[in-house]
């Protein structure tokens, strides 16, 4: 399932040294909320945009800050 691609994609991106950014996970998105975030399952709302843009943006500055 889900869970296990996720944990599969951030071992995977950890190998390769690589930046890994669960945004599904981060921005809670769920079969119950999702048409706010995405438009078609995939593509993003307009309100999603600016939230994943808010998590990369959260992201970064804290991976800066442990630096």
């Amino acid at each position: 399932g889900y869970s296990s691609i996720s944990s599969y994609t951030t071992s995977a991106s950890a190998s390769f040294n690589a930046i890994f950014i669960n945004s599904y996970d981060d921005m809670n998105i769920t079969i119950h909320n999702g048409e706010k975030y995405l438009i078609d399952a995939t593509h993003l709302t307009e309100y999603g945009r600016k939230k994943y843009a808010e998590n990369v943006a959260n992201y970064i500055a804290e991976h800066e800050r442990q630096r």
